[in-house]
């Protein structure tokens, strides 16, 4: 029970603060890690960790959150297909939709269900979408790409090492 299962309370957590602090109309994200048995579980019996892209909206419903989404489609090169949701536990059903891209279900959009408003004290018209981050590049040119990190040191062309006796100073060097 100490695994994360999704990065949206957090975010929600968030709305609420910055709300309670004045401001009105704002959009956050998070891409984090969390962890669902409907994903599978490993050899140990834990479920396997998943990256998620998740967006709460202080205000806007669902149609500003679905402009979101497909913006991020259009820029990479996604045509995604939208499908009512039956029986979710995140957002309201007929606000909301699945997000399908191919043969692929990635993820969900929509204005969030009554209790969560309640639960997070979040505006009426609060929305956001959690997308499978994992599924969501797989299905992208950047699959075929891999990530390098940056070095945490600085490259260097040419190291130069200058012996000097140790009565000379900075500015004689």
């Amino acid at each position: 029970h100490y695994l994360r299962r999704t990065v949206l309370p957090s975010l929600l957590d968030k709305v609420n603060a910055n709300v309670r602090a004045g401001y009105g109309q704002f959009a956050l994200f998070e891409i984090g890690k969390g962890h669902k048995k409907a994903a599978g579980v490993d050899e140990q019996g834990v479920p396997i960790e998943q990256q998620y892209l998740s967006l709460a909206l202080s205000s806007g419903g669902f149609y500003q959150a679905k402009a979101f989404t497909e913006f991020i489609a259009k820029e990479l090169g996604l045509q995604v297909e939208y499908v009512p949701v039956e029986n979710g536990k995140l957002f309201e059903p007929k606000r909301s939709a699945l997000l399908k891209v191919g043969d692929d279900i990635i993820g969900a959009v929509g204005e969030y269900r009554s209790a969560i408003r309640r639960n997070f004290k979040l505006p009426d018209q609060a929305a956001g979408f959690e997308i499978d981050f994992d599924k969501l590049l797989a299905l992208t040119h950047y699959a075929q790409e891999t990530y390098r990190p940056l070095s945490k040191f600085p490259s260097a062309e040419r190291d130069v090492t200058l012996k000097v006796a140790s009565a000379v100073t900075y500015e004689e060097v």
